[in-house]
């Protein structure tokens, strides 16, 4: 298709130039030869266009970052130190004996030794009671009493095939020491009449700290 040019005025030389089905803006020149008023129009439209990045780019990079500071706040909040709500497990340990679970608490830990859950379940005759404990170390342990047969009850506490890992003696008591398949220690001891289980995910002096403590 040809190029063809349309006037739109004798004071001015102001055209649309059609061209290949295109309409290019309207560009004229005045009388004094500058440029006319359409050309510094696109001119300062673009301009303007120019000036509106940074500001776009800002508010973009705000509704990326409000959501990362909202989980980094919420995320404080979890992790900070906040009081450890502590229970009295002594009225689970009377329950215990009641129900024929000879075992005494630990005696001689430190203040830094927080109780936080406990029970006693009889299943088939035989009695458990498990305490949880907030360690000085920010770990969690557990100490399990229970008259249910060894075997089945480290299965049931240690998961599947917990490997030995030698002897640890306490106050000459031996504890057999064992890796549990989450990767963390456990010592048992166990005689006729009850077996105890302290495992948990709490560094391994702890565990014998509270193997010191069991009278």
């Amino acid at each position: 298709m040809g190029q063809q040019t349309f006037g739109l005025g004798d004071g001015w030389a102001e055209y649309l130039t059609v061209a290949g089905g295109q309409v290019a803006a309207p560009v004229g020149v005045g009388e004094d030869g500058g440029m006319s008023t359409s050309e510094e129009s696109v001119r300062a439209v673009a301009g303007g266009r120019r000036d509106r990045r940074p500001r776009d780019m800002v508010l973009s990079l705000a509704v990326l970052l409000l959501p990362i500071a909202g989980i980094f706040l919420f995320w404080s909040f979890l992790t900070s130190d906040r009081p450890v709500s502590e229970i009295d497990p002594a009225s689970t340990y009377t329950q215990a004996e009641g129900l024929g679970l000879a075992v005494s608490p630990p005696a001689g830990l430190s203040s830094e030794w927080h109780p936080m859950s406990s029970g006693v379940k009889q299943e088939d005759g035989a009695v458990t009671l498990r305490v949880g404990y907030y360690t000085p170390s920010a770990g969690g342990l557990q100490f399990i009493a229970s008259q249910r047969d060894p075997v089945d009850l480290l299965e049931a506490e240690l998961g599947q095939a917990p490997r030995p890992d030698g002897t640890v003696t306490v106050d000459g008591v031996d504890w057999q020491s064992y890796i549990t398949v989450e990767g963390n220690r456990a010592l048992v001891r166990s005689d006729e009449s009850v077996t105890l289980i302290i495992h948990g995910d709490s560094v391994p002096e702890e565990l014998v700290e509270f193997a010191e403590a069991l009278p």
